[in-house]
């Protein structure tokens, strides 16, 4: 993985023009959505493992990969704001997906969609207060899912 980034932030340094940064970043895209893939098929196996719905969400797991992101954007000197607040989306995105996954499971035949939780388990949307302004790799967070 690290001569693959060493790769890529040679390409990255070295590209000329937009058509050749669109080009490497769809690339890189399709890759995550490969990876996003893999990791959602085992949020699937947390749902058929887990014992209960309330176990779904598990607050010392969601702080330990957390943690564990941060230490790995600082190995790779990537901003570890921005990687606290894009794998904060991506939990929130797995809990829904894993807490959908249940349901069906536990025969309440919801499709995998999230439309179809019963209204007092769908997730609201509220803003949240990640952001420091003086910060330029700081992304601010517009939302975050409470259950």
């Amino acid at each position: 993985m690290v001569n693959k980034s060493i790769h890529t932030a040679i390409e990255a340094a070295s590209a000329t023009t937009m058509a050749e940064v669109r080009t490497s970043i769809d690339d890189l895209d399709r890759q995550i959505v490969v990876l996003l893939g893999e990791r959602m098929r085992f949020i699937e196996a947390a749902a058929r493992i887990k014992p209960t719905r309330g176990a779904v969400r598990d607050q010392w797991r969601v702080d330990d990969v957390l943690t564990k992101v941060g230490e790995s954007a600082d190995l790779v000197n990537f901003p570890k704001k921005l990687a606290h607040n894009l794998y904060a989306e991506l939990i929130e995105a797995s809990i829904l997906h894993e807490l959908v996954n249940f349901d069906h499971r536990a025969g309440n035949n919801l499709n995998g969609r999230e439309d179809d939780l019963p209204e007092d388990n769908k997730p609201t949307k509220v803003k949240a207060v990640e952001k420091e302004p003086a910060d330029v790799h700081a992304a601010e967070v517009e939302t975050t899912w409470v259950y």
